[in-house]
């Protein structure tokens, strides 16, 4: 069976239906029986096309909300330039908020504000133990 524009109407429907879509109200709206509703709904994929559908406004929607998140970060860090150098409605006015500013940067960034550094001891693990605990961070890592 060829899909016909009349049963892309009622596919169109159906789908802004949302998450209360069936075929009864389709039914209700195209005067068309229960059978033959379900017929197109399987000759022409309706449920597949419904989750393909899904899925491509997911991620179109992801992809503007990835966008928008950018560009208010890149206007976050203008004016956090801005301030830096003297200007803008930001002013720093001592050296903690040069220091509150240039953190906040780095957070935008997606980089560490603050570095920590841990050091472990392993003078007293004979050279079997060290080699045993290499081994284990590298098998370790990979999985």
């Amino acid at each position: 069976m060829k899909e016909t524009l009349r049963n892309k109407e009622v596919f169109e429907y159906y789908y802004a239906l949302g998450e209360s879509r069936n075929y009864r109200e389709l039914v209700q709206k195209f005067n068309i029986s229960l059978t033959t509703m379900a017929n197109w709904g399987k000759a022409f994929n309706w449920q597949e096309r419904v989750v393909q559908r899904d899925i491509e406004i997911s991620k179109g929607l992801e992809k503007k909300t990835n966008t928008t998140i950018l560009n208010e970060k890149a206007n976050y860090r203008r004016i956090i330039k801005e301030a830096i150098k003297g200007m803008g409605d930001i002013k720093v006015l001592n050296p903690k908020d040069l220091d509150t500013l240039v953190k906040l940067d780095l957070l935008l960034m997606g980089e560490a504000t603050e570095k920590t550094e841990a050091k472990v001891d392993l003078s007293h693990l004979s050279i079997d133990q060290l080699r045993e605990l290499i081994e284990y961070e590298d098998t370790g890592s990979k999985e």
